[in-house]
């Protein structure tokens, strides 16, 4: 599992930096764009904790598939189960780091973008929704995540299964059915009781611990499609 984290990030860092500044630059257009700087905030902090783990990961399954890493790898003293894992543990590492980022970077925007005049409105997040400013965008870059979580537990074990460019074909069929049942899901009775009935920092970390109960499942779930894989 180790040299699998060594190998993911080895790749990582070499476009981490410019993705980076990419996210950045995307949370100041927003916090700009936005008529309240606390939406602004939490907006470009959900945004970036969602875009980061699922740039960063694909970026990973495609450069294995064009250089031929999938394939080198079977040969080196690597189990299954330590490839499946192991990629796991690094977009799980890459997503609890992409929501530090992603509060930092939108805290940071806010402290200076008020300064030149540009943005929305500020008013006490405190008097408003019952949370500071920071736990605001933490909450948000945590929704985010969890997001993230959602869509890579759903990619993964189908790019693991039939690599890259095929499951292309799959994926968006899967999106279309799972957006259908999610937007279902979110607008019956029982969730939105479930959820009017919670705190924002309870309904945070609920999506938080169900986000991350679906990613281990998918992680066992890659590691029996990726052991049926011939390379």
């Amino acid at each position: 599992m180790k040299a699998m984290l060594a190998s993911d990030f080895a790749q990582v860092k070499r476009f981490v930096l410019q993705t980076a500044a990419i996210c950045a630059c995307v949370i100041v257009i927003m916090i700009v764009s936005c008529d309240s700087l606390m939406m602004g905030v939490s907006m470009g902090a959900a945004a970036i904790a969602v875009m980061l783990p699922c740039l960063m990961t694909y970026s990973v399954l495609s450069y294995d598939e064009v250089a031929g890493w999938a394939r080198l790898r079977e040969t080196l003293p690597l189990s299954k189960r330590d490839i499946v894992f192991g990629r796991y543990a690094g977009v799980l590492v890459a997503s609890l780091a992409s929501l530090a980022f992603s509060v930092a970077v939108a805290l940071a925007a806010y402290a200076v973008i008020p300064a030149t005049g540009l943005g929305g409105s500020a008013f006490d997040a405190q008097a408003m929704v019952g949370v500071s400013l920071p736990a605001m965008a933490g909450l948000a870059g945590v929704g985010g995540m969890s997001i993230a979580l959602v869509m890579l537990s759903v990619i993964l074990p189908i790019a693991m299964r039939f690599g890259v460019t095929r499951s292309v074909r799959i994926l968006p069929l899967v999106f279309v059915f799972g957006f259908c049942a999610f937007a279902g899901f979110m607008q019956s009775k029982f969730t939105l009781d479930l959820l009017m009935g919670m705190t924002p920092v309870v309904a945070g970390l609920s999506l938080a611990v169900g986000a991350l109960a679906l990613f281990i499942a998918s992680a066992l779930v890659a590691l029996r499609l990726y052991g049926a894989r011939e390379f």
